[in-house]
């Protein structure tokens, strides 16, 4: 069994990078980690394919795997919601 750890056990990116917190999973024992995709930090919509890249070489150079992606972002803008703009009309920010 491998373990993983979830980027939200850090303190991203108040207080470490996220090469810091990569590193830092590595150190403790995990083998991989948990990425989040949000409004603004090292992914989100304002991300493209390079920084993407950039971030899969990071974690290659460290030694650790790329567990999964997850996000914060359907909680306040669920898809479901009758008001449009809290739900697909909302996301007019994400990249096309």
């Amino acid at each position: 069994m491998k373990k993983s750890i979830n980027l939200w056990a850090f303190p991203y990116p108040e207080k470490m990078t996220l090469q810091q917190c990569l590193q830092l999973a590595k150190d403790a024992g995990f083998e991989g980690i948990e990425l989040n995709y949000d409004l603004d930090n090292d992914m989100s919509p304002k991300s493209g394919t390079s920084e993407f890249a950039a971030i899969r070489k990071m974690a290659d150079r460290i030694g650790i795997a790329v567990s999964g992606l997850c996000s914060f972002l359907f909680w306040p803008y669920p898809l479901t919601s009758n008001d449009p703009q809290n739900a697909l009309g909302r996301w007019s920010w994400r990249r096309r």
